[in-house]
């Protein structure tokens, strides 16, 4: 049997949040000189009068002699220093080492494929991975990267029939495991 308490309760809940809205005042918009602050716990402080007034030059500093100094003029800014090209190459290999030891673990053997590894690991934007050989006892990987022409990354792993050079430095990896590039 239904119980009609409970749903009078319940209708009684369900009407409460129209009328208690109207109950809270409507906010006032900010006044035109002021500028409006964000509403956070970060900044909740509030924001100043807008002003038009300029900032002043600061006067030269001078010694303790008293004599004024000439004011500091920066060099330019130091340019920017990008990465070797050989990072991001280097970087998938070594990610595609780990997706290798992911995979043989649960098929039994390496893949020879990228795209066989396509859920647990994709290249980066402009690399070129190849996956020279592979077996279930070891195998063998070279990466290339857009505008880098002539240079490659190159990595082996466990028993390979033979184990690779860099194209442009002929740099061979001294173990298993260890990615070796080309010096841009």
């Amino acid at each position: 049997m239904p119980n009609f308490r409970h749903a009078a309760a319940l209708a009684a809940l369900l009407a409460l949040p129209a009328a208690a809205c109207s109950d809270f005042p409507q906010r006032q918009a900010p006044p035109e000189n002021v500028v409006a602050a964000a509403d956070t716990a970060v900044d909740s402080t509030p924001a100043r009068p807008a002003s038009r007034s300029r900032t002043r030059p600061r006067p030269a500093r001078t010694t303790p002699a008293g004599a004024a100094t000439a004011p500091r003029t920066d060099s330019a800014p130091a340019p920017v220093q990008r990465p070797s090209p050989s990072v991001a190459p280097r970087r998938d290999l070594e990610r595609l080492v780990t997706a290798q030891e992911q995979h043989i673990a649960n098929v039994g053997r390496y893949a020879s494929r990228i795209q066989y590894l396509a859920l647990r690991y994709l290249p980066q934007s402009g690399v070129n991975l190849i996956i020279e050989s592979a077996s279930d006892s070891g195998w063998v990987g070279r990466a290339t990267r857009d505008g880098w022409a002539g240079s490659s990354c190159v990595v082996w792993v466990d028993k390979v029939p033979a184990r690779p050079l860099t194209e442009r430095q002929k740099l061979q990896p001294s173990q298993s495991g260890v990615v070796v590039c080309d010096s841009p």
